[in-house]
């Protein structure tokens, strides 16, 4: 019986590392969470981030220098920003390959600019990306999100009536959005009108899933209503007017007004989370 007793102890307590390991993230990143922070600003930062590593892989694509050396820039300095805030995560190789990287667009031997060393640098800083996110990414939703949908609901899209799963529904309409700006960014503004078309279409057919819960007036009204139509005009003659900056206002407005709002609101609050280690 003994003998149970002291195995029974061991596993419960390797369980309990287990958890501690899970929920356990960096106190800097604590930081830019409620309670400390309602900006998100490392949040705002990986968002970026996201928009430049779009806007990189169009101006690899095309082979566009101009777009490819701009966004280089902008990754560089946003990397360098994410490590100052959480320097416990800077460890992923990013360093290195955005320092790679810049030697190939400041390089003034246009022989040294190899779009494939390029392409090949990108992949890497993805590949990064993705290392990071494997490890840290579930541990920072346990602890500041609150997951109210199973990932596994399906969708059926009323835009390409295709079959998603939640999580995949989600991910077409963040590229969708983004990609408006990403398209307009380089003069394609026929992909821009088409990604509008996509995106609106399938944010208005969230109204489905969140109204089994949010069925009151006032939470309709506040994501689909009045003025989330003007917002929607606004973007909608940006892209009519080929109006670039405008664009990337109106949308980075939306995220703040109505996509953030949401993800915003179904965050764990609770101070006690803020305190583990």
């Amino acid at each position: 019986m003994k003998k149970y007793a002291i195995f029974l102890i061991i596993v419960l307590a390797t369980m309990a590392m287990g958890i501690a390991a899970q929920t356990s993230i960096p106190d800097s990143l604590r930081k830019y969470y409620p309670p400390y922070s309602h900006n998100y600003e490392f949040y705002n930062n990986m968002r970026n981030q996201e928009i430049a590593l779009m806007s990189l892989k169009d101006g690899i694509d095309r082979g566009d220098w101009a777009t490819i050396e701009k966004w280089s820039l902008s990754l560089s300095f946003l990397n360098q920003r994410a490590n100052a805030m959480v320097p416990e995560w800077k460890d992923y190789e990013r360093d290195r390959t955005y320092v790679e990287l810049l030697k190939i667009i400041n390089s003034n031997d246009s022989a040294n600019r190899d779009i494939g060393q390029v392409s090949t640098l990108y992949n890497a800083v993805v590949v990064s990306c993705d290392s990071c996110h494997t490890v840290n990414l579930a541990n920072t939703k346990r602890v500041f999100y609150s997951n109210f949908v199973d990932k596994n609901t399906t969708i059926l899209s009323n835009y390409n009536k295709q079959v998603y799963t939640y999580k995949s529904y989600m991910d077409f309409v963040n590229s969708n959005l983004k990609g408006m700006v990403v398209a307009s960014l380089s003069n394609n503004w026929r992909s821009s009108a088409q990604k509008f078309n996509a995106f609106f279409s399938s944010y208005e057919q969230l109204e489905e899933t969140c109204a089994s819960c949010h069925s009151d007036q006032a939470s309709i009204d506040r994501f689909f209503g009045k003025s989330y139509l003007r917002q929607k005009a606004r973007i909608q003659l940006d892209i009519s007017k080929r109006l670039s900056d405008n664009l990337s206002y109106d949308v980075r407005s939306f995220e703040d007004n109505y996509c953030q709002s949401c993800h915003n609101t179904h965050r764990w609050t609770d101070p006690a989370l803020f305190d583990r280690k």
